[in-house]
């Protein structure tokens, strides 16, 4: 039985129609996207981002919001690129690109930081992911 904290607290938007105005629409949140969206952004642009999935259960294979979780340069991170990097080698069996995986895990929570500059919200700073059941 689910319990009335694994309830989505937004509600459902689908069919709601809405304008928006922009100098650059990027389609696709993935790692591309992103720094396609900062990169505009940091030119002045007016940027949107839209992604087709999910947000919270994607599936995405590709390196979005739901793989940054190696974007260990955060003050609470416990190890550094370089050992996150070589562990995504090892675990590959030295079949995974291992500089890709340095420059995310390096850079990622500056461009995470930069995605909230520009109005994205990334951490809980003001409680209003209270409530919510905690994965993992």
């Amino acid at each position: 039985m689910k319990d009335a904290r694994d309830a989505w607290p937004y509600a459902n938007e689908a069919g709601q129609e809405e304008t928006v105005v922009c100098d650059v629409l990027v389609l696709g949140g993935g790692l591309s996207g992103c720094f396609v969206a900062i990169a505009a952004a940091r030119q002045g642009q007016k940027v949107v981002l839209v992604e087709k999935g999910a947000v919270e259960r994607s599936g995405a294979a590709g390196t979005g919001f739901d793989h940054w979780e190696s974007a260990c340069t955060n003050p609470c991170s416990k190890v550094t690129p370089e050992e996150i990097a070589w562990a995504y080698v090892r675990e590959q069996d030295g079949y995974s690109n291992g500089i890709a995986h340095y420059i995310e895990c390096r850079e990622g929570y500056d461009r995470l930081l930069d995605l909230e500059r520009f109005g994205g919200k990334i951490r809980d700073t003001e409680g209003e992911f209270s409530g919510m059941k905690r994965r993992g």
